[in-house]
């Protein structure tokens, strides 16, 4: 063999191995990006915690003040459209706590990934009813916030805490 057929086999090999190597590079960044969606855990970062601790309460918030024009705008809209909910009728759809000073802390909560951007968090609460005497145990509470990092959102979904009672 001469020079130029042993300079081809070489150029055809570092290719050959060039595209094998760049393929698994890809399929690894590919998967990268793609988050398991049955991957729950429980929360354990306190900023992402209180984050959503904070969307939830916004949302109660909403709920005692009869917020109807929020309410609609935080609620997922595909909970909206299940439930046929619209603005008047929204507070004999969701929960109804008017005229009650209340407060929501959560308790336990589990992440969902859905995207790099938006996560899915399970949360359980409790809500403490506020009076001159002090605050009282109101019962737990269970929602869904759902957040999109990538343009600053969250929606809010009332849940009936399946996850949480099977414990």
């Amino acid at each position: 063999m001469d020079k130029k057929t042993y300079i081809i086999i070489i150029i055809g090999v570092v290719t050959i191995l060039g595209t094998i190597f760049l393929n698994k590079i890809l399929k690894k960044d590919s998967k990268n990006n793609n988050t398991n969606s049955t991957s729950i855990h429980l929360v354990e970062n306190y900023s992402d915690f209180f984050t959503v601790n904070g969307c939830a309460t916004k949302y109660i918030n909403y709920l005692t003040s009869e917020n109807k024009e929020a309410l609609i705008k935080v609620l997922n809209e595909s909970y909206v459209s299940q439930n046929k909910i619209t603005k008047e009728n929204i507070l004999t759809k969701i929960d109804n706590f008017s005229g009650r000073s209340l407060t929501y802390s959560a308790t336990k909560m589990y992440e969902e990934p859905l995207s790099k951007k938006v996560n899915k968090y399970y949360i359980k609460g409790t809500l403490y009813e506020d009076s001159i005497d002090g605050s009282t145990k109101s019962g737990d509470y269970y929602l869904i916030v759902t957040i999109d990092n990538s343009r600053k959102l969250f929606d809010i979904t009332p849940y009936d805490g399946k996850m949480f009672k099977e414990e």
